[in-house]
Formats: C-alpha cells, structure tokens, sequence
C-alpha cells in the first residue's frame, strides 16, 4: 500500500513529517515538537491528522 510523505522544517535543526494514506485517508503526524509547522503542512496538503 503505497504512502504520501510530506516533509518540513521544524526549529532550526529538525523536520516533521505526515505520513498519509490516499486510500485510507488516514494521516500520521512524526516528529514534530512545533504546533505551527505542522498546520501549515496540514494547510498545504489537504490532509486531516487521525
């Protein structure tokens, strides 16, 4: 079952990553220790965290 991967920086000197799954629909949220980094991601994909 292949995934989405989208990638961004968070801090200075870390990235976040949501992992997505087009047929699920499903998102997971990795690494990410900044609120604001990831509702931009979310923001720009579409995509809902579950």
């Amino acid at each position: 079952m292949p995934v989405e991967i989208e990638q961004f920086m968070c801090r200075t000197d870390n990235f976040g990553v949501l992992v997505h799954d087009p047929n699920s629909g499903q998102t997971a949220i990795i690494d990410a220790p900044e609120e604001a980094p990831i509702l931009a991601a979310i923001k720009r994909t579409g995509w809902t965290p579950t």
